[in-house]
């Protein structure tokens, strides 16, 4: 874990593992609920917004907590 307000690469290696994963397990849901598993009728864009809103979410969630897990340094969950 990075200290708070700072990101470090793994930080960002892992929010990019994060991405990829959410994508493949969308588009996968996708696949599974089309009746013929056409792949022309995966909406792309829809599973782009997913991978780019859950790395800017892992990658805010890293940045606002400190090396100890406390949210703003303060809060513990």
């Amino acid at each position: 874990m990075s200290e708070l307000f700072k990101l470090s690469k793994s930080d960002f290696v892992k929010g990019l593992i994060t991405a990829v994963l959410s994508a493949v397990f969308l588009s996968a849901g996708q696949m599974l609920q089309s009746p013929d598993f056409n792949f022309a009728a995966i909406d792309w864009q829809a599973i782009l917004n997913v991978a780019g809103a859950t790395f800017l979410a892992y990658t805010s969630k890293n940045f606002l907590t400190s090396n100890d897990g406390r949210i703003l340094g303060k809060f513990q969950l």
